[in-house]
Parts: C-alpha cells; sequence; structure tokens
C-alpha cells in the first residue's frame, strides 16, 4: 500500500465509501480547501511512538515505515517534544532502517536522525553506520550522509571522519562534493584548525563545472581565509583575472571585491576590484549586475564615472518585469540618494511611474514607498506638494517600517528646503495623530524636535503639534521625552502660558512616570519666568497630594527650590546634569551597601562605568552600548558633560573643570590586532588622553596596560598615567596619560607607544600566572586649535564680526581647494573640522548652488569668541575656498586658519 492510499484509508469520508469522490474535488469549486488539506493533522504522538514498533521488525515495511517516519518528522516540526526514553527508542529503531536500500526511506531515515541524534552516545552509533553510506557506490546515500555526520559529530570525532570529508570534497559527483563543501562550513566554526587544512581540496574544488560547488568551494575557502587580509585580496584577484562560471561564485565574489574597497587595500587591488565591478554591470546575471551596481554605490572612493554606469544600470532594473529586481534597485538608488541627490535625478521619470501605476502600488507598497522617499531626497522645490499628495494616498496601508523611511524622508526634505516647512510639518503632525507602533511615533516626534531646532521659525508650531500629539499618547517614554522638551524650550517660547496647559493636564491624567516628568518640566516655568512663579506655585502644591512617593518628592524640592532666595542655586540644582551617568551612581550605591562602611557616600568618588562592563552589558541585553537601558529616560535629549569619564580617578581629581571632550580619533587601523582610539580632555594646565584599547587576539589577556606618550615640541611635561588593569578579547579598556602644559593654548603632537604584559588565556578564561612584556606602536596623537573651541552660535554674526573688527583682534586669511563633489559636503568637512558651530543657517546649501558663504563661530577656552568667514565655489570637482578667521587670541587665529587649509 502506497502512503497516499494509507492517508485516504485513514482519512477517508466518514460516511463511508466516497474517498475518491471526496479527494478528487472539483479544481473550481473545491481547489482552496483541497490545498488546505493536511493528512496529519490529527494524529496522535504517543499512538505513532506506539506504531514505530515495526521498525525492529526484521522484514522491513518500506511503506509503512516511510509514512511513520513522515509523520514523526510533522509532529517534530510542529513543535511536539519526545521524552528521552521516547527519543532513545525512536533513534535505535530508526537507525535499523540502514538496511533498507530504498532511495525514499533512505532520505526520511537521514532527516530523523539529524532531528533526534542529540547525545555523543547517539553520534558514535550513528556514525558507523553513516560511514558506509560515505564509501557506498550509491553517490545518492553518499551525500546526504556526508551532510548528516556534518551535524551530529562534535570536534573530538573530526580526526575520525576528516579524510572521509576531504575526499569527498574533490569527488567527481557534483551532489557529493557540494554536500561535503557544506559539511566544511557547518563544522568550520567547531573545528576551525581542522577544516583549514583542507586549503587545497577546496581550491580544487572551485575549478568544479558545476555551479553550485563552485559557490559552495568559494564560500568555505573564504571562511577559511577570512582573518587573513593578504591572502583574501590574493584569492580575489586570481578570481578577478578568470571569474568562475557559476552566477553564485560571481555573487560571492562581487562582495568579496566589494570587502576588499572597505579595507584599505593596496592601489593595485583596489583597480584590479573597480575593474571586475564596472566588467559585472555587463554580466548576463540579473543578480550580479544589481550587486555590482550596489557595491560600487556603495564604495566612497568610486568616481563619476563609476557610479553613472552603476546608475544606469540600476535605471534599467526600475522597468523590469521582476518585482524583486525592481525592489532591489529602487533599495539602492534610494540609499545613494542620500549622498548624492543630483546624481539619481535621471531616474525620476522611472520611480514617478512606479508611484502612478497603481497596480504597483497596491501590491507593492514596499517598492512605491522607497520610490516616493528617493523621489522627496531628490526633487526639487515645485515638486513637493505634488509628492506629499501622493504619499498621503497610501501612508495608511504601509508598514510601520516603511513609514519610518518617508518619516525620514520628509525630515531631510524639510532641512533641504526650510521655507516649506509648515506643509510638511503639518503632514508630519496629521500622520503622528494616526494608528502606529512605537518606532514610527518615535521617528515622527524625533523629526519634529530636530526641525524645531534647526529651523527657528518652526518651534511654534513644532511644539504646539507636540502638546496636541501627548494629550492622547500611549507611549509614557514618548511622552516623558516631549514633557523634557517643553521644559527646554517652552519658558523662552512668545507665549509660555498656553505650554503649562498641556504639562498640568498630563499631571492629572497619566501615570506616575509621566506625572513625574510633567512636574519637573513644569518648575522650569517658574524658574525662568518670575511672572509665573506664583502660578506654578499653586500647581505644584496640588502634586504634593499625588499617590507616587516620587511625584510627591519632587513636588516638595522644587517648591522648596523656588522660594529659594538665590535664584542661581535653583537653576544650577535643576538644570546641571550629574557629572557620571545614572548606571555609575547605582553601582557605586551597591559596592557600598555590600561593604556595610559607615563612611558617607560621595558623588565626587564615583567613577564612569567601564567600557568593558558597559560592552559586557550591550552583549547580554542585544543593545548597542551606551544605549538609554530604561524607558522614561531623557537620554535621547541628553549630552555628557565634558571629562565626565574621568570623574572619580584621584590622579585627576585636582585638575579643575573640563573645558572640552574631544569625539575618539583612531589611532590605530580597524583590523590591527589592537585597535586603539584617542579621546582628549582639555583642562586650562593639563590634557588627559583617554585610549580606547581593544584586543581582538583570541585566547590572550592583556595586564598593566598603559600608553607612553613622548611630546615632540616643548611645552608640555608628563604629569600622571592611570593604566588599564586586564584587557580581555574583544573587550574595550580604557588608559589614561595626563599631560601638563606650559601655556593655555599649547599645539602639538605625540608620539604614542602601547605597553603591556601578555597571557594566555586557558579555556575557562583563567589567565596564565606569569606572562612577557611587550609594546605597540600607535599613531601620533595632535593637538589642534579645534581641541581648545567650542561651538557656540551667535544670532547676529555680520554685527559682532565688525564688533570685533573695531577691537585689537588678529585676522588670518587662507585660499586653498576642497577635493569634493559639492558643495554641502565642502560645508560639513569644514564645520566638522574646526569645531565651530554654523551662524545664520549657512549650513544649508541652496540645490545647485556655486557659490556660497559659510559663516562659523565659537569659543575659546580663554572665553576669547573665534569667527570664520568661509567664501566657496564650485569649480569643477573642486571647491575653492578663502577663509579670514578673526580671534582675540594670535595663536589662536593662526591655528584655526591653519587647520581650515588641511581639512
Amino acid at each position: 500500500m502506497c502512503i497516499r492510499d494509507s492517508i485516504n484509508a485513514e482519512y477517508g469520508d466518514l460516511q463511508g465509501g466516497h474517498r475518491t469522490s471526496c479527494l478528487a474535488m472539483k479544481k473550481d469549486d473545491d481547489y482552496d480547501d483541497y490545498e488546505s488539506y493536511i493528512p496529519f493533522a490529527n494524529i496522535d504522538k504517543s499512538a505513532v511512538v506506539q506504531e514505530c514498533k515495526v521498525f525492529h521488525v526484521p522484514d522491513i515495511d518500506i511503506d509503512q515505515c516511510t509514512e511513520l517516519l513522515t509523520k514523526i518528522l510533522y509532529l517534530m516540526h510542529q513543535g511536539n517534544k519526545f521524552s528521552g526514553e521516547e527519543c532513545t527508542n525512536l533513534f535505535f529503531g530508526i537507525t535499523k532502517l540502514f538496511l533498507s536500500k530504498d532511495p525514499m526511506l533512505r532520505r526520511l531515515v537521514f532527516m530523523a536522525i539529524k532531528e533526534l541524534a542529540e547525545s555523543e552516545t547517539d553520534a558514535i552509533i550513528v556514525t558507523n553506520c553513516l560511514m558506509k553510506d560515505m564509501n557506498g557506490p550509491i553517490n545518492l546515500f553518499r551525500a546526504n550522509a556526508v551532510r548528516v555526520l556534518a551535524k551530529v559529530i562534535n570536534a573530538s570525532m573530526m580526526l575520525t571522519v576528516e579524510r572521509f570529508v576531504k575526499q569527498a570534497i574533490v569527488d567527481a559527483d557534483a551532489f557529493v562534493a557540494s554536500s561535503a563543501l557544506l559539511a566544511g562550513l557547518r563544522l568550520f566554526d567547531e573545528s576551525p584548525d581542522v577544516i583549514r587544512r583542507w586549503g587545497a581540496e577546496v581550491s580544487s574544488a572551485m575549478t568544479n563545472s558545476s555551479s553550485m560547488v563552485q559557490f559552495h568551494a568559494l564560500c568555505l575557502n573564504y571562511k577559511i581565509k577570512r582573518n587573513d587580509r593578504q591572502a583574501i585580496a590574493k584569492l580575489v584577484g586570481g578570481l578577478t583575472r578568470s571569474a568562475p562560471r557559476s552566477p553564485f561564485a560571481q555573487l560571492v565574489l562581487v562582495r568579496l571585491a566589494a570587502l576588499g574597497l572597505d579595507q584599505n587595500s593596496s592601489q593595485q587591488d583596489a583597480t584590479t576590484s573597480h575593474t571586475y565591478l564596472e566588467n559585472c554591470l555587463r554580466n548576463k546575471t540579473d543578480f550580479v549586475n544589481i550587486e555590482a551596481a550596489r557595491a560600487i554605490c556603495r564604495d566612497p572612493n568610486s568616481n563619476s564615472k563609476e557610479l553613472s554606469q552603476a546608475i544606469s544600470t540600476l535605471q534599467l532594473f526600475l522597468t523590469s518585469n521582476k518585482t524583486v529586481l525592481v525592489f532591489a534597485a529602487v533599495r539602492t538608488l534610494s540609499e545613494v540618494a542620500l549622498q548624492f541627490p543630483n546624481a539619481v535625478t535621471s531616474c525620476n521619470y522611472e520611480m514617478e511611474q512606479l508611484i502612478s501605476n497603481q497596480n504597483m502600488s497596491n501590491q507593492n507598497r514596499s517598492i512605491a514607498t522607497l520610490a516616493i522617499t528617493t523621489l522627496l531626497k531628490t526633487g526639487n522645490e515645485s515638486s513637493i506638494d505634488r509628492l506629499m499628495k501622493q504619499i498621503s494616498g497610501f501612508m495608511s496601508d504601509l508598514s510601520d517600517e516603511f513609514k519610518v523611511v518617508v518619516v525620514d524622508a520628509i525630515k531631510s526634505l524639510c532641512l533641504k528646503y526650510p521655507q516649506k516647512y509648515q506643509s510638511l510639518m503639518s503632514f508630519l503632525a496629521s500622520v503622528l495623530r494616526e494608528e502606529g507602533g512605537f518606532d514610527f511615533k518615535k521617528a515622527i516626534a524625533d523629526s519634529i524636535v530636530i526641525l524645531i531646532r534647526e529651523i527657528p521659525e518652526a518651534k511654534e508650531s513644532g511644539l504646539g503639534h507636540l502638546c496636541e500629539f501627548i494629550e492622547d499618547c500611549e507611549f509614557s517614554y514618548l511622552s516623558c521625552q516631549i514633557l523634557y522638551l517643553l521644559g527646554e524650550e517652552g519658558p523662552s517660547a512668545p507665549d509660555p502660558t498656553r505650554y503649562i496647559r498641556y504639562i498640568y493636564n498630563r499631571i492629572i491624567l497619566e501615570n506616575a512616570t509621566v506625572r513625574g516628568a510633567a512636574v519637573a518640566a513644569l518648575v522650569k516655568f517658574g524658574l525662568h519666568s518670575p511672572n509665573l512663579k506664583d502660578r506654578v506655585v499653586v500647581l505644584l502644591r496640588r502634586c504634593l497630594f499625588d499617590n507616587d512617593d516620587e511625584v510627591r518628592d519632587r513636588a516638595t524640592l522644587y517648591l522648596a527650590l523656588l522660594a529659594e532666595e538665590n535664584e542661581a542655586t535653583a537653576q544650577q540644582l535643576l538644570e546641571h546634569q550629574l557629572p557620571v551617568s545614572v548606571q555609575a551612581i547605582e553601582i557605586a550605591l551597591e559596592k557600598q551597601l555590600e561593604t556595610s562602611a559607615h563612611t558617607p557616600f560621595l558623588l565626587s568618588t564615583v567613577q564612569e562605568v567601564s567600557r568593558a562592563v558597559q560592552a559586557a552589558d550591550a552583549k547580554a541585553t542585544g543593545k548597542p552600548a551606551g544605549a538609554p537601558s530604561t524607558a522614561g529616560s531623557s537620554a535621547s535629549f541628553e549630552k555628557k558633560l565634558p571629562g565626565a569619564a574621568l570623574h572619580g580617578i584621584s590622579e585627576f581629581s585636582e585638575l579643575g573643570n573640563c573645558f572640552k571632550t574631544s569625539d575618539p580619533v583612531p589611532c590605530t587601523e580597524a583590523q590591527s590586532d589592537y585597535v586603539v582610539e584617542c579621546i582628549k580632555h582639555i583642562f586650562e594646565n593639563h590634557i588627559v588622553f583617554q585610549f580606547v584599547c581593544t584586543n581582538t587576539i583570541e585566547g590572550t589577556v592583556l595586564e598593566n596596560v598603559t600608553v607612553v606618550m613622548e611630546p615632540t615640541i616643548e611645552g608640555f611635561d608628563h604629569h600622571s598615567i592611570v593604566p588599564s588593569e586586564a584587557l580581555n578579547a574583544e573587550l574595550p579598556g580604557d588608559t589614561f596619560t595626563c599631560m601638563s602644559k606650559d601655556e593655555l593654548i599649547a599645539l602639538g603632537s605625540f608620539g604614542c607607544e602601547m605597553q603591556f604584559i601578555v597571557k594566555d588565556v586557558d579555556e575557562d578564561g583563567i589567565p596564565d600566572e606569569t606572562g612577557y612584556d611587550d609594546d605597540y606602536q600607535v599613531e601620533e596623537v595632535e593637538v589642534s586649535a579645534a581641541d581648545y573651541l567650542t561651538p557656540r552660535s551667535v544670532t547676529d554674526f555680520r554685527a559682532v564680526w565688525g564688533s570685533l573688527g573695531e577691537q585689537e583682534v588678529f585676522e588670518c586669511k587662507e585660499a586653498f581647494n576642497l577635493t569634493l563633489p559639492t558643495m554641502k559636503e565642502a560645508c560639513d568637512v569644514l564645520t566638522a573640522k574646526l569645531g565651530l558651530a554654523p551662524c545664520e543657517g549657512t549650513q544649508r546649501v541652496a540645490e545647485g548652488a556655486s557659490t556660497h558663504n559659510l559663516l562659523l563661530s565659537g569659543v575659546a577656552i580663554e572665553e576669547s569668541p573665534v569667527l570664520v568667514r568661509a567664501m566657496m565655489k564650485v569649480n569643477g570637482g573642486v571647491v575653492n575656498v578663502k577663509a579670514i578667521v578673526r580671534s582675540t587670541n594670535e595663536e589662536l587665529c593662526a591655528g584655526v586658519a591653519a587647520l581650515a587649509k588641511l581639512s
């Protein structure tokens, strides 16, 4: 009896005799019901286990065993769990089916063993059977046996089967060779050293005539050599000269070529990779064309000619009748439009057709969404209203993931054309009132906040939209963020009283978390607006009877502060940030309780959480390091205080207030054995260099890690060094080197050498008792004029510029060129390099502008103003810049001018 007959016999028509008519349903009437029919829907697990006794019968019934194995696999994939005893009985019974040579039954046996073999004992028992199949004459059995063997064995059994798997890699049968390569990919993580010895066989398999064998061989070859950059470059270079015939292998090769471009390869390797990617644009396989175009578009070193060729290739796929190709092309063009919007304008017609095509919009909302967001990035001011009308038609039908993409595009468009902020912000406010998840609502709220801060004219309307949103907001996190913003921006608004009503509504109607945030926002109106102080006091007194103790405590504290005669003290307590994170204070308090010490707890002794602890927590929680841990915090609005990482370190307690903390600067390559970044903390008479070090060598730990610095010029002296006690593999740690300086503004560079003790670590993570001293040279660290400047925007730049001209001021002029394609990029690079704040909205560049004036301002460490006026003009692929710097400090003025020239 075949399987279909047995199913019909068991699940036939209950009225009898009509099984054939029941299963042979009419296609036009009952086809859908027939497709949804599940023959094993009502089977019982215990009954199946009892039936499996037939596995032990000497004469194997192939049809019955096939049906039982199918039922077992069905039960397991439906989530049913077999007990340990049941698994053991089933496993031993199934191994007896190796006596049968039936292909269908044997394939089901292989599948069942992969699911049931859990213990090492099971693996040992079944290995002998699988080894017989591997050495047998039937290729179907050999291939499946290799794949099952890779699933059930562990590292200790690798040496037993290594020789057989290596032979299978170079087998003449493609199915056997491909299965052996897949086994190598699976076993690599458990036994990398063993698999690396297969290099010759894997390289030989790459010449196989089978497409899948070439593909799997290239994947395994990369996995073997992935930690050796030179070996990967040699592999890519050899294959680009004689490309594999398999389109799947070509796809992998395109990705490896693009990976080599990202890893700062040599000029020759980069040229070879670029040439190969260009050739792949004309490949006969669609997905190879798409992957090559994506690689070229994502490569920051691609020139305009290469980018144009890639975009032209993607443009052809926009009219393809294959949905997946259209989606891939639109998604890539959407990414390109973020950096090179003008380069994508040639595709606007095809993308507008995707939106206007009603069938495409209904069936593939994702394609229509990406198309319209790309048009928003590349369109001009006159097309904004038309695009907004089109997208509003199907915005409600999109998933939250694509809604976030649309919101980000609208935010970018509003920053690009600030005069259109009213219509764009009204659109954001309208979709904010629609149904949606947390990520969608947060994206809109964050976009409105950014627009409020970047476009001063949008502040009033933006705050109004956010106030209306929190009236019916279901997310406490967003309500707390918006209340924090209202407390920051509301008191300085023309009519602050309109916001007090919205804030007090939250105190009446919301949960304790939101009520606490509302009380904190409310008190700021009383501090900054004396005429509102009495009203705020009345409202805060009502909060003294709140059900939640934290809300009551906050109200009591704020009332006491408002009653203070010294308003400066109250503002300092309320508005100044904590010197360290809340997590660091929590850890310090827990240690204080563990020691049972009666000494007072001092905030000045609390140290910031180390990077190793942050990395370990991030790995455990799955969040990025430094991500906010509490949903109600206002972390997205906070900025860390300068020198927060030094807080609580006794060696630096006498240095005074930190003026500025720089951004991390890499001191080594990202693929080095030891990755080092430097952060500079600037004080009045000292500079503390914080080196963030990461040990990437597995099986080792670095102890007593320090960075010894030697200044290249006079004026600096060694002050102190705080070492990192231990650096485990892949966990970053901090070491500090402090240098004193003779002058307030001292510029120069420092040679750096990392010194440490290397110790090996056993399998349990315990380091050896003894190690050896070692050192590692890192790149020089430079202290430039930008380290002594903080960005501070001025409202009337021309007035301040003129007033400085009337004083005893120093002025420096520099003319130089920036090799950048657009004016916008030149403005961003110059602003970031100098560390100054753009004034009067000059950071926004008109679309297609050939000339532009960038105005920058800041304050030096001694509170002297620094102003920069940069007159820029696009000349081909170069931006000509004439920069004028004014400051009351001569050395700083010259330093800023020189730094601008080096941009």
